[in-house]
């Protein structure tokens, strides 16, 4: 997906990217709030135990706040009933899985079971022994882009049991973040092969799969994308565009062309601003 090659540079300018999108976390945080409980009433409050918990994967999951967030809105869905939950967290970075055991710590899951596999999901998919699993919810939270997507979505489907959700979030094709990776590829001459909502969607309905899409938005704070000398203006520019040192390395017509697309999608505020509207989807899929 990405041609930042540097990973600890792309680090750095996914970092500028959620400091500038102020309501990014709130705004993720409330959909899941919000529709974990619809989805879950597909499955309804089935009996748990310890020998027989609700299993949850995680994919890609992070630092694990999103997890968090999942697994309270599980909790709160089934008071005053306690349920038993098994999460497997599926995640390469061991100091992102270190960050997550600590939240777990200070927040305190107790009838929550994790199981941390420091690894892809294609490794996880690949083992076998967990070809036999069988999950409530299996749940990419922004990180569905790093996945084969129709095998890997087949691999889910197969391993959620009968009304459990393959549970994504990913941008719309109208958010303008997709269109300036689609606009890019094309002045550049390459295959796009970047995913949003749509595929997921296309490939549920090519495969009678059904599913649900909801939909929420934050603010991306693009100011700085438009001053050349500064710093953050550049790191976010090259995550916008998943290009490292984008001015730099990019013709300099391909790069002014950039700017002005990016500018294109800037509401200008009273105090100078420019700011984008991100559009997520949130697209639940469901096993009959």
């Amino acid at each position: 997906m990405s041609n930042l090659s540097d990973l600890d540079h792309y680090s750095t300018s996914y970092r500028v990217f959620l400091k500038n999108c102020s309501n990014i976390d709130q705004s993720t945080s409330s959909s899941l709030e919000k529709n974990i409980p619809k989805i879950l009433a597909k499955l309804g409050k089935v009996a748990t135990s310890v020998e027989t918990p609700l299993c949850i994967l995680g994919v890609g999951s992070g630092k694990g706040a999103y997890d968090l967030v999942i697994l309270q809105s599980i909790i709160d869905f089934y008071y005053p009933i306690k349920p038993c939950i098994s999460e497997t967290v599926v995640e390469p970075s061991e100091s992102f899985i270190a960050e997550f055991r600590r939240s777990v710590a200070i927040q305190e899951f107790p009838d929550v079971c994790f199981s941390f596999q420091c690894k892809t999901f294609q490794e996880f998919a690949h083992d076998s022994r967990h070809s036999d699993d069988k999950f409530a919810i299996i749940h990419f939270i922004r990180s569905i882009y790093y996945v084969d997507l129709k095998p890997d979505l087949a691999f889910c489907y197969k391993n959620i049991q009968i009304r459990g959700s393959i549970v994504c979030v990913l941008h719309s094709r109208d958010c303008a973040t997709y269109l300036i990776f689609k606009k890019l590829a094309s002045l550049q001459g390459k295959v796009f092969t970047f995913l949003c909502g749509d595929d997921v969607i296309n490939n549920a309905k090519e495969q009678d799969w059904e599913y649900e899409k909801f939909t929420f938005t934050y603010d991306l704070d693009a100011t700085d994308v438009f001053k050349e000398e500064s710093a953050e203006g550049n790191l976010l520019l090259d995550f916008l565009t998943h290009v490292d040192d984008f001015r730099k390395n990019e013709p300099s017509e391909v790069v002014h062309k950039m700017v002005d697309y990016i500018r294109e999608f800037c509401d200008v505020q009273e105090d100078g601003k420019h700011i984008i509207k991100i559009e997520n989807e949130l697209i639940a899929i469901y096993k009959r």
